[in-house]
């Protein structure tokens, strides 16, 4: 907790504090003024008259007298705790007002941050895309050339090789206020990745979200969407055709998935919204 926050915190107590002890006083006070309006007022004069002895007057005068003080200290009790409550609550809206601003200086530098740090990274992926693109590596030698296809299933294929391990997570929060339209796939680093069914390679991008991207067209008509990709397979390039299970691309951590290494999976149907890629994945990767 920061210290402006401290202090706005204290100050709320005491202002509450000062309240109670004002209610109380006015509630007392307010409960003389109707016994003394149910029993009937009395004037020290009338009483003083009304007295069988001088005796009995001065200690009638002695009675008036403390209910007259002990109201005064009521009266006087409940005013103080007004005005320490209105002082109080001055101090608190100054103190709020404070922290409000401390707030809005914190996040704009925060986004300023986030700003540099969203433009470094993506001038690293796209420096990265670039050479990985022209040299088809998958953090091995340059120029790594693509490995044994993947076993097919009737037409498609697991997109991403052996070990691997994935869970159902689409639809599951993400950052932004967004929402996962994916699968990930977890492998390690430079593990092959293959096309899920036949088709053609339609584009190839990075961006510091994403990182290094791959889309393919199904002959079905479906898209499939791979990212965080460490690579391509040398000869991979928009308009390559494909067979399903073919190796294409190599499971890295690019964009903004640093230090876990997996495939972001998405699958479009006719090209249209996206759909869950769990029961996709499940068909043929087990």
């Amino acid at each position: 907790m920061s210290a402006g926050q401290a202090q706005l915190d204290q100050l709320r107590r005491v202002e509450s504090e000062q309240r109670q002890i004002a209610d109380s006083a006015l509630t007392a006070l307010a409960g003389q003024i109707i016994s003394a309006y149910k029993h009937g007022s009395v004037d020290p004069a009338l009483a003083l008259l009304s007295s069988r002895s001088p005796r009995e007057a001065a200690q009638r005068v002695e009675f008036l007298t403390m209910i007259a003080r002990r109201n005064q200290a009521d009266l006087e009790s409940a005013s103080s705790a007004r005005i320490s409550t209105h002082a109080n609550a001055v101090l608190t809206e100054q103190a709020t007002t404070q922290l409000r601003a401390q707030q809005a200086e914190l996040d704009d530098l925060r986004k300023q941050v986030e700003a540099e740090v969203a433009r470094a990274q993506q001038v690293e992926d796209q420096v990265e895309a670039q050479i990985a693109s022209r040299e088809g590596r998958a953090g091995g030698p340059s120029g790594a050339a693509a490995g044994a296809a993947a076993p097919v299933s009737g037409s498609i294929a697991c997109p991403v090789g052996t070990p691997r391990h994935y869970s159902d997570t689409y639809g599951a929060p993400r950052s932004g206020g967004r929402s996962h339209k994916g699968v990930d796939i977890l492998a390690s680093r430079g593990t092959p990745i293959y096309a899920y069914e036949s088709g053609t390679v339609t584009r190839m991008s990075s961006n510091s979200l994403g990182g290094i991207s791959l889309y393919l067209n199904g002959a079905s008509g479906n898209v499939y969407y791979y990212t965080h990709l460490r690579g391509y397979v040398s000869g991979i390039r928009p308009g390559t055709r494909v067979s399903a299970g073919q190796h294409i691309a190599f499971t890295g951590d690019t964009g903004n998935a640093r230090g876990i290494p997996h495939l972001h999976w998405e699958v479009r149907p006719g090209g249209g919204g996206n759909v869950n890629p769990y029961p996709y994945a499940r068909r043929v990767c087990g």
